[in-house]
């Protein structure tokens, strides 16, 4: 008969044999955010804030991902390339980040791209996506340019009568965007009467508009970013342009509504995956919880996106068990979401959202959804 003794002692030694399994604390998801807090572009980087900060809140106040928090690291990238280039290397190899989310200005996300290609960073892109630049660590959280044109341009579209002005910033995103613009137009019979594509930091406008105006266009569709952009729509607003033609604003939303005179942004249209304005009750309650965190603020695309963002990056965290890099990269395809405008799918194929888009316009001073389009495929700009 084996004694107790020797029974306990066989016990112990075999537990001694045994490999150690090591009980690992939850570890928490870091993330950098790379956005332009001046230079520019600063009213879309306090929206993206907005939308990362009521993410990080709702989930942790949920517990965390994983059983941990979320944090979060802020960098402004002054809505300059070489800027974005030195902080999104500060976050990676200093602040140890699993993921960035950022940046808005599409030069500044291609010069950050190589050094998430270097160090295996998942970079969510969360503004509209041209496709210039592929790689397996980009992902994109907004928009691509079939989410943004096609339903638009046939909305405002009339045939040979009804000639359309193309205007925007001369960066990948223009670049990319206006040739499958002058693709759709020709498909529908709608002629060009113009194409103009000025550099980023372009003040006066004066002879870009008298050159639509002399142009015979009826439609004008401008893909110009940020204070510049609106810069331009003022002064045509104050040349009489608005009166003169429908007006077609790429990426316009609340913001740039709110920062123009009363009845100067009227009748613009524009193709968009949010309003505020929407009459539904993931729309109202994101308006709510953004209106009690930031008063001042209302929220737009710009916000929803980046919210969007970070619930990728937690959901892709839980499909992988683990909040690595190497995990995120390996969960981010396919994962899904519900956001302030319905499901999201980040699409396996072409890492950009399948999401739920509406034809916008400004009706009595507010950015109203004339019609829902329903869930729109992101076209596959990276093989």
């Amino acid at each position: 008969m084996i004694s107790r003794r020797a029974l306990l002692q066989g016990s112990l030694a075999a537990a001694l044999a045994a490999p150690m399994r090591r009980v690992r604390a939850a570890t928490p998801l870091r993330l950098g955010v790379l956005l332009p807090f001046s230079g520019g572009l600063e009213v879309v980087g306090h929206q993206a804030r907005l939308g990362v900060e009521l993410a990080v809140a709702r989930l942790n106040a949920a517990g965390g991902v994983l059983g941990a928090p979320i944090e979060v690291t802020w960098q402004d990238d002054k809505t300059d390339p070489k800027t974005a280039v030195e902080r999104a290397t500060s976050l990676i190899q200093r602040q140890k980040v699993a993921a960035i989310i950022g940046p808005i200005l599409s030069p500044s996300r291609d010069a950050i791209l190589a050094v998430h290609q270097r160090h295996q960073v998942p970079l969510l892109y969360a503004a509209s996506f041209e496709g210039t630049t592929c790689s397996p660590q980009l992902f994109n959280v907004g928009t691509v340019p079939n989410q943004e044109l096609d339903a638009l341009l046939a909305a405002l579209g009339g045939g040979a009568d009804k000639p359309f002005y193309l205007f925007g910033a001369d960066i990948a995103w223009g670049q990319k965007l206006f040739p499958r613009a002058r693709a759709l137009l020709s498909a529908q019979g709608s002629p060009v009467a113009g194409q103009e594509l000025l550099a980023l930091g372009t003040t006066d406008f004066s002879a870009t508009l008298r050159r639509i105006a002399d142009s015979g266009a009826r439609v004008l569709v401008q893909a110009f970013p940020g204070a510049g952009g609106l810069n331009f729509l003022k002064q045509a607003s104050q040349f009489g342009l608005l009166r003169q033609l429908d007006y077609a604003y790429v990426g316009f939303s609340e913001s740039g509504l709110r920062a123009l005179q009363p009845g100067e942004g009227e009748g613009i249209w524009t193709q968009t995956p949010f309003v505020a304005s929407l009459r539904t009750e993931a729309a109202a309650s994101f308006v709510a919880a953004a209106r009690q965190h930031a008063p001042a603020i209302l929220p737009t695309r710009f916000a929803t996106a980046h919210y969007n963002a970070v619930l990728a990056l937690a959901g892709a965290a839980e499909r992988s068990k683990d909040t690595s890099r190497e995990a995120l990269l390996q969960g981010l395809p396919g994962v899904a979401l519900d956001g302030p405008s319905g499901p999201v799918t980040l699409d396996p194929a072409s890492r950009a959202a399948n999401q739920t888009l509406y034809l916008g316009r400004v009706q009595a001073g507010e950015l109203v959804a004339t019609r829902t389009l329903g869930r729109i495929q992101a076209d596959t700009l990276c093989g």
